[in-house]
């Protein structure tokens, strides 16, 4: 097993983190997973069944959410205390002795409600970073605002593995499964953020429930916080019981190494931690956040005001404004509402809710809206059946609840407004499934339309007999009608031109008839005409067939071909002229088996070698064409040569400690099916279905690739044996190349 350096520490400030995570949100992803040199083949995911539960209000300071509520009924604020338990230092924002502010920039680029760190670093052995956070960052790293995202984080990287290896490792949030299938530095570098997009996103994450400090174990964590970041310490709160950082598969560490996992610490195919460098703080605010302001204002100017909001359920929500008295808010499990009358014909004004609850109390205000009802959405189809055309008319009427002002309402996207209620737009070709219409007061309402009158007509039949053709006398013709549109209920297909012929199927789509002799010097030409019948029929439509005057049929099979072996040659004769049939014959070459003998374009597969005791050389197989035709028949002949193959070993070594074999090199014929077997000696053994693998000294085959060559990693024994030279390789390809008897490297 080669060794590394360690790794360096993995915090969430990495410098790869940050350049990463601009490209996930960029691209727009929801759920981001990024592996190097490694395969995901099994996981599980948590997906916030038993984790995270809710999400609580943006706060207005920072834009963020101010809590996240786990499945046990924990909250957790944004953990923003400067040099104490949050991962924040006075280096993290600009000017730490002012509050901290998106809106003028002085915040951190990134922040956690809950982040924990494992590592497990042995001795010559596995170096290992486990990362699980719920962090809040910014799409493109700077604190502005719009930019806030949130999301729930599982990060794994490891160092020091074998390559083709599988590990599994365990941790609080699930178990993940990888393959090592690169030689990099982190033979695991796995990232999974999920939740970027709305702040409900992290609940579908692995993250929750929230981890903390093992009550058991001493010391306490620090009051108000889940831990000490400072101090690695066990943790509880996995849903799955496993408090603990795991790693199981071959060579992780030497017997007596430490990290041994719990009664097995002899093995040198596990390795664990229990121990968490853990920050997170505990919510002492609740938040407040705005559904929606509404007010009535009837016609003789009298108005009423709604205001809906939400928080944690037992808080102190009130409403206040300049030209009404602060009014308690009424709850029930969270939500909040609160009716207050304004004076006559007040307008409206901004509102301001507040949760008295929180320390300090915390505010959002909103300006107020009309209410828009549509009472009405009614789309009328008309088909008009001399012009064909199908047009509809669209109905809106709606209301506002401000009746003293009639503010002005407009359909949305149709830049439409109604006139005492009501809009109507007429020669529309189709419908909207919903209308919405808005309120220059603020309001708005969307209704699905309803959808009457006409239906709209079948598609009508349209005929469609082919495109003309050209017919050998004495070859069958097939006339095809199924390009015809619209709902056919009935086909009918009449000559009304040339020399009368049979028509096998006159009333089905598709027929056929043979073409007539043509013993003079001109073209003959056949016309039919297909006509339809169904909605808006008959249709009909012509097609012409020609036959020339009867000439010799001429064979052509086709330009001489180089094949590789193994690969299927394809033949085409359809240069030959005037011919009626087809028959190929092999004429001299190592036998092969034709497919589609009687047809102008036959294909075969080029034999391969079966024996390499000597090297290649060109295979040539003679294949005849014979055409028959109304005026005699005619041969041509085609060759196929093999391809010759040659094969280089740039590189052999075998690993005697991990037991595997790395051989690397290039051949002449890339891609093309071409193929590298390497075995153990100085032969390559072959048999009636080429190079066989069912042989001990088989090391592994590899498909030659341009540029790249060919390499095979294959993990087995060395087979030396009194018949087989030690330190000795060959390989042959499936396209004849050979180079044998070469000198490996053993480590």
């Amino acid at each position: 097993m080669n060794k590394r350096p360690a790794p360096q520490p993995l915090n969430h400030r990495h410098p790869q983190r940050r350049s990463r995570f601009a490209i996930i949100v960029i691209a727009g992803l929801i759920a981001a997973l990024a592996t190097s040199g490694l395969v995901a083949f099994g996981a599980f995911h948590n997906n916030g069944q038993d984790g995270l539960a809710a999400v609580g209000p943006v706060a207005s300071e920072h834009g963020f959410p101010v809590w996240y509520k786990d499945t046990n009924n924990v909250r957790l604020e944004l953990c923003l205390d400067i040099d104490t338990y949050c991962l924040l230092t006075n280096a993290d924002v600009p000017f730490p002795d002012q509050p901290l502010s998106v809106h003028t920039g002085n915040f951190p680029a990134e922040a956690f409600w809950m982040a924990a760190d494992s590592f497990i670093e042995v001795p010559g052995g596995v170096n290992a970073a486990l990362v699980l956070a719920l962090e809040a960052a910014f799409a493109n790293e700077n604190p502005i605002q719009g930019d806030q995202v949130a999301f729930g984080r599982v990060r794994i990287r490891v160092e020091n593995l074998q390559l083709g290896q599988t590990y599994r490792i365990t941790h609080p949030y699930g178990v993940d499964t990888f393959t090592v299938e690169e030689d990099v530095v982190k033979d695991i570098n796995f990232t999974e953020d999920i939740g970027i997009g709305a702040y409900t996103g992290p609940l579908n994450s692995r993250i929750g429930p929230f981890l903390r400090w093992d009550p058991a174990v001493s010391p306490a964590a620090p009051t108000g916080y889940i831990g000490d970041p400072g101090i690695e310490h066990p943790v509880i709160g996995s849903p799955y019981n496993t408090n603990f950082f795991m790693i199981e598969g071959p060579g992780l560490r030497q017997p007596g190494d430490p990290n041994g996992c719990p009664g097995r610490e002899s093995d040198p195919n596990c390795a664990y931690t229990n121990l968490f460098a853990l920050s997170g703080k505990y919510a002492t605010n609740a938040g407040v956040d705005i559904v929606s302001t509404l007010y009535n204002r009837s016609s003789t100017g009298a108005t009423t005001l709604h205001v809906y909001a939400t928080s944690e359920s037992g808080q102190a929500i009130e409403v206040d404004g300049a030209s009404f008295a602060r009014t308690q808010a009424i709850g029930e499990g969270g939500n909040y509402f609160a009716s207050i009358a304004l004076p006559a014909n007040a307008a409206p004004e901004q509102v301001t809710v507040w949760n008295r609850s929180d320390t300090p109390p915390v505010s959002k205000t909103a300006t107020p809206i009309d209410i828009v009802t549509i009472s009405r959405a009614e789309y009328t189809i008309a088909h008009n059946a001399t012009t064909g055309a199908t047009l509809g008319t669209l109905v809106v009427e709606a209301s506002s609840s401000d009746q003293f002002n009639d503010p002005v309402l407009t359909i949305e996207g149709r830049d439409v407004a109604l006139v005492n209620g009501q809009a109507t737009i007429t020669n529309m070709t189709a419908p909207p499934q919903y209308v919405t219409v808005r309120s220059t007061a603020g309001g708005w309402d969307t209704e699905q339309v309803r959808v009457g009158g006409d239906t709209y007509p079948p598609i009508p039949v349209v005929a469609a007999a082919g495109a003309n053709q050209t017919a050998i006398q004495g070859s069958l013709v097939t006339l095809d009608g199924n390009q015809s549109q619209g709902e056919v209920t009935d086909w009918q297909w009449t000559q009304i031109e040339g020399p009368s012929v049979t028509l096998s199927s006159p009333n089905s789509p598709v027929t056929t008839f043979t073409a007539p002799a043509n013993p003079g010097t001109e073209p003959m030409t056949l016309r039919f005409s297909l006509t339809v019948e169904g909605p808006g029929g008959p249709s009909s439509n012509e097609v012409t067939v020609t036959v020339p005057a009867t000439a010799a049929p001429e064979a052509n099979a086709g330009a001489d071909q180089q094949a590789v072996r193994g690969a299927t040659v394809r033949l085409d004769a359809s240069a030959s002229t005037n011919a009626v049939s087809y028959s190929w014959t092999q004429q001299s070459g190592p036998s092969v088996v034709l497919t589609g003998a009687s047809t102008a374009t036959p294909s075969f597969v080029f034999p391969l070698r079966t024996d390499y005791s000597s090297a290649d050389t060109a295979t040539t197989i003679v294949l005849a064409l014979t055409v028959n035709g109304p005026g005699g028949s005619d041969t041509d002949t085609v060759q196929i040569t093999s391809r010759v193959d040659s094969v280089t070993i740039v590189s052999a070594q075998y690993t005697a400690t991990s037991q595997q074999w790395r051989v690397r090199g290039t051949a002449a014929i890339e891609g093309q099916g071409n193929r590298a077997y390497v075995y153990q000696g100085t032969t390559c053994p072959a048999g009636p279905n080429g190079l066989r693998t069912d042989v001990p000294q088989f090391i592994g085959v590899a498909d030659v690739v341009a540029v790249e060559g060919w390499e095979i990693r294959q993990t087995g024994p060395a087979r030396i044996t009194n018949t087989t030279p030690n330190n000795r390789v060959s390989v042959c390809t499936s396209a004849g190349g050979r180079q044998l008897n070469f000198t490996y490297r053993v480590r």
